[in-house]
Formats: structure tokens, sequence, C-alpha cells
């Protein structure tokens, strides 16, 4: 057994050890290369388009919670909540963007488990939902 003034006890490590870094799966490069893509789309066409039918429909659900009888209640509750304190569509618009990045992620996540598609194909096909064109016209 060592005594307490044995160098044994009192030698402590000059640093931590470094900690191990797992590396990026398939998945997060995914998600990595769909949210540049979503961004740059973002950057290059900010501003958001108004159909006065429905913005108007939508806008008064947010502001006076009025809810009409032939559209969605619910995109005017998320205006609400994501627009209307900050007097900004900027955060609807990345919002939305988000949501998009979240559809294409589970085009590929569908495609990868429940039809078993390479790896490759469910990439390619979850980049083509996040730049099609009916995509970021809803967007």
């Amino acid at each position: 057994m060592p005594s307490a003034s044995s160098p044994e006890l009192l030698s402590f490590p000059l640093a931590a050890p470094r900690p191990v870094r797992a590396p990026l799966t398939y998945w997060h490069k995914l998600l990595i290369v769909i949210l540049l893509v979503k961004g740059v789309l973002l950057c290059i066409d900010h501003a958001p388009m108004f159909y006065l039918g429905d913005s108007i429909a939508y806008i008064s659900t947010a502001k006076w919670g009025w809810v009409p009888t032939d559209r969605s209640f619910f995109y005017g509750w998320i205006i609400f909540l994501v627009a209307l304190s900050v007097r900004s569509l900027l955060p609807l618009l990345i919002t939305q963007t988000l949501a998009g990045a979240a559809c294409s992620m589970l085009v590929a996540y569908i495609l990868r488990r429940f039809f078993a598609a390479p790896p490759l194909l469910a990439a390619i096909m979850a980049l083509l939902c996040a730049v099609e064109t009916l995509q970021l016209f809803m967007e």
C-alpha cells in the first residue's frame, strides 16, 4: 500500500482528457445541407406575398380572434404567437422556413424507414422537396 507521501497519490493530470466528439451522422449532415439551402432561399426571397382573401382572414384571426368559417383557424393563431408580438413578419417567414426543412427531413425519414431507399436517393428527394416550387410558394 502506498504511503501518503508517495508520488502516486500526489500526481494529478495536467489537463482534463479531451472529450470524444461523435462524428456527424447522415441525418445531421442532411439537416445541415437542407437548412443551408432553405436559408439561402430565404435570403434571396425574403418578401412575403399577400393573397388578400387568405391573408386578411388569417390576419383578422391573429388580431381580433375572428375565425372565418371557410378558412383554417390554426394559421391565424400561429401569426398571433410568432409575428404579432414583434410586429414583424420575419419571425413568421423563419418559422415557415423551418417547417419546410422539417417536411424535407420527414420525406427522407419516410423514404429510408418505410421504403428502404438508399441514403443518397433519400437525400436527393429531401433536397428536391426543399426546393420544390409549390413548397416554396406556400412558404
